[in-house]
Formats: C-alpha cells, sequence, structure tokens
C-alpha cells in the first residue's frame, strides 16, 4: 500500500510538467509515465485494501459468524495465506495488460490545442491578439481508453464498497484493523467519485484541473495512510514511552541505591573508626584494671603475712609461764 501511495503522489509531480520543464520529444514519455504510473499505483494502494477486506469477508463466510472469529477457528481454515497476494498480483496482471493493449494500439502522444484568438490586456499592444495553446496528452481513441480505464477501477471501488460494508462487524484477532480500513476505502470512494466527474468536464481549464487532480491524489493518500498506519503506531509510541519511563525509573532506583549505597559505606567507616577507638579504651582500661588488680592481690598478701606474723607473735606472748620455766629447766 504505501509503494503504491507513493506512486500516486509522484504521479503529482508527472501531472505538473509541461512544455516549460519537458521538450516536445519527451513529452509523450511523461504522458506514459503519467498513465502507468497512476493506474498500477491505484492498483497498488487500494488493492491492498480490497484484498484485505476480501480477506476477512472469506474468513466470516467461512466461518459463519458476524460478530467475532475464534482464533482456533482461523487456525482451521483452508484459506492460504498467500491467496492475497496472488489476488493482489493478477488486479496488476489485468492493468499491466489493459496499459499495454493501449500503448500498442493508440498510444499517447503530445497534442495541442488551439483556443480563439484573444485582444491584449495592455492597450500599448495597439492590433496584437494572443492565440492560448493547451499542451495535453492524446490519442485518437481516449474516450474509449478512459471508459475501460474507469469501469474497471469503478468495479473495483463498487467490490471495496460492498466488502468494507459487510465486514464492519467482523472482529478478527490477526486482522485488527478492519474499521480504519474501511474508513480508507470509504474515502477513496468519495474521493473518486467527486474528482472524475470534474475532470471530464473541466478538460481544457489546465491550472483548475491540475489543482483539483493533485488535492484530490494527495488526500486519498494521506487519508489511506493515517488511517492504517497511525493506529498501529500509537501502541509502538505507548510501549516506548512506557519503556523510557521504566528505564528512567530503574536509572533513578539504580541512583538511589548507590546513594544509599556510599552512605553505607561512610557510616560503616564510621562506625568502624569508633569501634577501633571503643577497643583502644577497652584495651586501656583492661590494662589499668590489671596493674590496680594485681597491686591490690600484692597489698592483700603483704596484709595476710604480716597478720600471720603478728598471730604468730601474739600467740607466742600469751604462753603460760610453767611452759617458760619448763623452757628455763630444759635450758
Amino acid at each position: 500500500m504505501a509503494v503504491g501511495c507513493t506512486l500516486c503522489l509522484a504521479c503529482v509531480t508527472l501531472f505538473g510538467m509541461d512544455g516549460e520543464w519537458v521538450n516536445p520529444v519527451s513529452y509523450s514519455a511523461i504522458c506514459l509515465a503519467r498513465t502507468w504510473t497512476l493506474t498500477i499505483g491505484f492498483t497498488l494502494s487500494y488493492g491492498a485494501m480490497l484484498v484485505k477486506v476480501l480477506y476477512s469477508w472469506r474468513i466470516c463466510r467461512a466461518t459463519k459468524l458476524s460478530q467475532s472469529v475464534p482464533s482456533k477457528t482461523i487456525s482451521q481454515l483452508i484459506i492460504p495465506v498467500t491467496e492475497p497476494y496472488y489476488i493482489l498480483l493478477s488486479l496488476l496482471v489485468i492493468d499491466i495488460a489493459i496499459l499495454s493493449a493501449w500503448q500498442s494500439l493508440d498510444p499517447l502522444k503530445r497534442s495541442i490545442k488551439t483556443f480563439d484568438a484573444q485582444l491584449p490586456t495592455d492597450p500599448a499592444d495597439g492590433d496584437i491578439k494572443y492565440r492560448p495553446l493547451l499542451e495535453h496528452c492524446s490519442c485518437d481513441h481516449m474516450t474509449k481508453w478512459i471508459a475501460v480505464i474507469y469501469s474497471y477501477k469503478g468495479l473495483l471501488l463498487l467490490a471495496g464498497l460492498f466488502l468494507a460494508y459487510e465486514t464492519r462487524n467482523v472482529k478478527i484477532r490477526f486482522i485488527n484493523d478492519l474499521k480504519f480500513v474501511a474508513m480508507a476505502i470509504y474515502n477513496i470512494l468519495v474521493l473518486c467519485v467527486v474528482s472524475v466527474p470534474v475532470t471530464l468536464i473541466i478538460p481544457y481549464q489546465h491550472n483548475a484541473l491540475y489543482g483539483f487532480i493533485s488535492v484530490a491524489i494527495i488526500l486519498s493518500c494521506y487519508l489511506s495512510l493515517s488511517l492504517i498506519f497511525i493506529p498501529k503506531m500509537i501502541p509502538i509510541i505507548r510501549r516506548r514511552i512506557d519503556l523510557d519511563q521504566h528505564e528512567t525509573q530503574q536509572v533513578l532506583i539504580h541512583q538511589e541505591n548507590e546513594k544509599r549505597l556510599d552512605e553505607l559505606k561512610e557510616r560503616n567507616d564510621t562506625l568502624k573508626q569508633q569501634i577501633a577507638q571503643k577497643e583502644k579504651e577497652i584495651r586501656e582500661l583492661h590494662l589499668v584494671l590489671q596493674k590496680k588488680f594485681s597491686s591490690q592481690i600484692s597489698n592483700d598478701d603483704r596484709q595476710t603475712s604480716d597478720s600471720a606474723f603478728s598471730e604468730e607473735h601474739t600467740d607466742r606472748a600469751q604462753e603460760s609461764p610453767e611452759c617458760r620455766m619448763a623452757d628455763t629447766e630444759l635450758l
């Protein structure tokens, strides 16, 4: 579809080329390029949407459902996945056949349309008259070939309108853009219905014709692309935004964790220093206590020995006189 819209938009540039930009010898090639580019571009862009609604309509008809289609039923359908590509290829083959026959039997060529002479707008020109000339593409049976092309494309437009209406309530899990495809088909149908009669009414008003054709092509292409691709891009953008927000949150959490880790490391170092200082104080106190305890023990031993000596002396002093006399006699 995107390729077809690109060809149609390129055709706007081709329609804007005239004798000022292209020499008369190459103008016939421009006429041929306009016809082929617009026809193939329309088939690729509109045919892609037509094939999608046709495939959905076949699924709906095969399963005999009008509201929803379960995924299990879709997997059991005998409808090849490559069938839409074959249908689109068939449409292209028909276009190529018609355009080839047109080119071989009655090719487009440069033609000049001569209008009546007009008086000059400037009185200084005197008796000079101007005869406008219009350069355009034409052939001997132009009306018949255009009728063939319009009939074929009109049948495709009617088929797309019918299929879009028939699949308006269908909900398929694997084809979730049927509503937007139907809206794009309606948009192209309306623009074609409006623009085709106008182009037939004003074929020799070159500026108005080019402006109308350009606006119709640009509107149909951009509206169709917007309806098809923007709804698909919105979830991707939202998912990307959510992913960015999640990454931002993860970065903030990581930064907060690193900050907290740094604070804990600083606190740990401070506590280690405090513990080392306390241990040093404890060792110093332990040494002081040991000194005090050892000095106290030595004092207690000294006091014990002194008390024992004094008790022994006292006991000897308190002995009876008889013991003293016995000692004397023994002497």
